[in-house]
């Protein structure tokens, strides 16, 4: 067990999944203002966050890992993109705009005045003329952000689990109960078994399903094209077929009528 001691999650019935909107990620990002406490990303803030129902990687392993892969594949080169099309000072300028005009709606903040009638509409004003290089700015900016934190996020739910296998094999609720072994030896030993026979198991389960699919168009795309090419050819074959069953009962007449002659001859 890690020194932060027992995990907070003591659930007992297994994980339907992760809906999308209980992420982990959506769960630990500040809804306003500033973190309120020194040790707000420490590991154990993250530890009594996550719960089989907020990340995958304890109730459906082999997605939860697919998912972490993908956010690190997939956003870096994004904000890369972005970060060429945002200059920062310009980002800070229009904040400071914005601040100057709603700094005294913060009732918890320093601003010594209280807002007044003119304030509220100069903020209106602000918030509905266009202005297209503001909303380029918060655009690009709010973008680069949601990937950038969305990244690094991620990389921190993985980061703690694995420093803590003691806490990931006790919140640890696999939908088809296969934490067993990896419960009864929360070690980083019994964790990576338990992982191994997850990830890989599941890629070759995965790569038979692809393999078989792929034999499945194969053979639709060869019957096609017997199909379209043999069409006309097998017509014929089909009428010759029907022309020699017309003609077998002619043929057995003639059998007979020789049969007759050459009883009546002796």
């Amino acid at each position: 067990m890690s020194s932060h001691g027992k995990s907070s999650y003591s659930g007992k019935t297994q994980s339907a999944g992760v809906s999308l909107y209980n992420h982990v990620s959506r769960k630990f990002m500040i809804p306003y203002g500033i973190k309120k406490r020194d040790d707000y990303f420490e590991e154990k803030e993250l530890l009594g966050i996550m719960k089989p129902n907020t990340r995958k990687l304890l109730c459906r392993p082999s997605i939860g890992m697919s998912e972490f892969g993908e956010a690190v594949e997939m956003c870096p080169p994004l904000i890369k993109t972005l970060h060429r099309q945002i200059d920062l000072d310009d980002v800070i300028d229009h904040l400071e705009e914005v601040k100057q005009l709603s700094e005294m709606f913060n009732n918890r903040g320093s601003s010594p005045q209280a807002p007044t009638e003119s304030d509220l509409k100069r903020l209106i004003r602000f918030m509905i003329e266009p202005n297209d290089r503001m909303e380029d700015m918060l655009t690009r900016t709010e973008e680069m952000a949601m990937y950038l934190y969305t990244t690094i996020n991620n990389i921190r739910q993985v980061q703690v689990l694995m420093m803590n296998p003691q806490e990931f094999a006790s919140m640890s609720q696999h939908e088809q109960g296969k934490d067993g072994d990896f419960k009864r030896n929360p070690t980083l030993e019994g964790m990576l078994g338990y992982l191994k026979q997850e990830i890989f198991g599941t890629h070759i389960r995965r790569r038979d399903v692809r393999s078989r699919q792929r034999l499945l168009r194969q053979l639709d795309e060869s019957s096609r094209k017997r199909t379209s090419s043999g069409h006309s050819e097998e017509q014929p074959r089909s009428k010759s077929r029907r022309t020699s069953r017309r003609r077998s009962p002619s043929a057995s007449h003639s059998s007979e009528e020789e049969q007759t002659e050459r009883v009546s001859k002796s």
